[in-house]
């Protein structure tokens, strides 16, 4: 949410909004679901009725790799938003 937040914020300021950046908002959504999705299958696979434990650091891996591109994406669009800030 601070990512589409700020981007709109930084759009808008630049009086850039378009319907195409909504749309990349609505792709975004759609991959982050798909991945999230394709995460909670690799970590509740089950063998013979058992969690198999070879999947137990995917979601600790897709949550931080989702979390680290957030986080850069809010300090772009900050940095663009006021270059002298950070």
């Amino acid at each position: 949410f601070c990512d589409t937040a700020v981007g709109f914020i930084k759009h808008y300021l630049k009086n850039s909004i378009s319907d195409a950046g909504f749309g990349k908002f609505f792709k975004k959504i759609i991959i982050y679901g798909f991945t999230l999705h394709l995460c909670h299958i690799l970590t509740h696979y089950q063998v013979n009725g058992a969690v198999n434990a070879i999947f137990n650091w995917v979601d600790d891996m897709i949550y931080a790799a989702i979390m680290t591109r957030e986080a850069i994406s809010i300090l772009q669009h900050l940095g663009e938003i006021k270059p002298d800030l950070l």
